[in-house]
C-alpha cells in the first residue's frame, strides 16, 4: 500500500479490515501520511495480529509523537521480526521512545531487524538507544546510518 495517499481516515477501515484476516505477513505503508490517529488504528493492529512479520513505514514524515504511539503497540507485538522506519522526520524523542520498545524488561517485542536510518535522533536518543541494547538479545541488525549523534551520542 506503499505511496497511495493514505491517511488516518483511509487506514483504519483498512486496518479493521485485516484483524479479520489473520495470513497478512508484510505490510508497507511507506510514503504515506497516517498522523497520530493512523499510528492509533496500527497500534490496535500490532497488539493483536499473530502473523505479519515485517513492516515498513518508511519516507512517511513520521513526528516524534507518532513514532511514541506506534511503539506502544510492538511493545505488545512478538511477531514482527522487521521493522523500517527510515527517512522520516523524527528527532531525539522518538530515538527515546524506540528504545523503550528495545528495552526487554519494558517490551516483549522480538525486532530482529530495526532500519531508523536518515533520521534526526542526535545525542540523547541514540544515549537511549545504546542503553537498551545491552540487555537487548533478539536485534541482529540495526542500521542507524545519518542519524546526526555526533560525537556525544
Amino acid at each position: 500500500m506503499q505511496n497511495n495517499r493514505l491517511t488516518s481516515f483511509s487506514i483504519k477501515p483498512i486496518l479493521e479490515s485485516l484483524k479479520t484476516r489473520g495470513t497478512l505477513v508484510s505490510l508497507t505503508l511507506s510514503e504515506n501520511k497516517l498522523g497520530r490517529a493512523g499510528m492509533a488504528g496500527l497500534m490496535s493492529y500490532l497488539s493483536s495480529t499473530k502473523t505479519l512479520e515485517t513492516l515498513e513505514i518508511s519516507n512517511a514524515k513520521m513526528s516524534d509523537g507518532e513514532v511514541a504511539v506506534l511503539v506502544e503497540g510492538m511493545k505488545q507485538n512478538t511477531t514482527v521480526k522487521e521493522l523500517d522506519l527510515s527517512n522520516n522526520d523524527f528527532n531525539s524523542p522518538a530515538g527515546e521512545s524506540l528504545a523503550q520498545m528495545l528495552d526487554p524488561s519494558v517490551s516483549r517485542s522480538a525486532l530482529t531487524f530495526l532500519d531508523i536510518s536518515w533520521n534526526q535522533i542526535r545525542k540523547h536518543g541514540a544515549i537511549a538507544l545504546g542503553e537498551s541494547l545491552k540487555d537487548n538479545n533478539t536485534l541482529t541488525l540495526l542500521d542507524l546510518s545519518y542519524c546526526a549523534f555526533g560525537d556525544a551520542g
